[in-house]
């Protein structure tokens, strides 16, 4: 019988414990973690925790993938509690909302060609699963008034550092 081995992925510095949501060819994870006054995303790398507020984030962050150029999505919910995506990459948060996902966009993986697969919330709570891809800048499929501005940076007003010990 085969023997397998479980690694603790929780942060010391972390009352109500780590949540592991995607991981790339390197071993870097990303996940959650609950915290004392507030939730928040991580990056786990080299043993390390550090953590992914993004800095719109009132209500928490959450990682939820990470390709091999360290380049992560997740979500986070804004001070009225509205649920939106983010595309992380070398210290910068930027929103990926979907322009139909009028009660939200949530982004759970990325590929190393830098798609981006989620879904997004209608005005009417349907539930649509997208794909972002950054070669043609739309969500597909979408109706035609679909900007290619789907990616909006953000200040870098947090100073969070992705490392990579992966290939870039």
């Amino acid at each position: 019988m085969p023997v397998y081995t479980y690694t603790n992925l929780d942060d010391p510095l972390v009352p109500g414990g780590a949540f592991a949501h995607g991981i790339n060819n390197a071993g870097q994870i990303v996940g959650g973690y609950i915290g004392a006054s507030r939730n928040g995303g991580f990056l786990y790398s080299g043993g390390t925790f550090t953590a992914l507020d993004d800095p719109l984030g009132a209500d928490g962050t959450t990682a939820f993938g990470i390709n091999n150029a360290g380049q992560i999505v997740g979500d986070y919910f804004d001070a009225s509690n509205n649920l939106h995506s983010f595309f992380y990459v070398g210290g910068t948060f930027s929103i990926l909302d979907d322009p139909l996902g009028t009660l939200g966009t949530f982004a759970n993986g990325i590929n190393d060609a830098g798609q981006i697969v989620g879904q997004y919330r209608d005005a009417n709570g349907k539930g649509h699963g997208f794909l972002y891809d950054p070669s043609r800048g739309v969500f597909p499929p979408t109706s035609p008034s679909t900007t290619p501005q789907a990616i909006t940076p953000l200040p870098a007003t947090s100073t969070t550092q992705v490392r990579s010990s992966g290939s870039t």
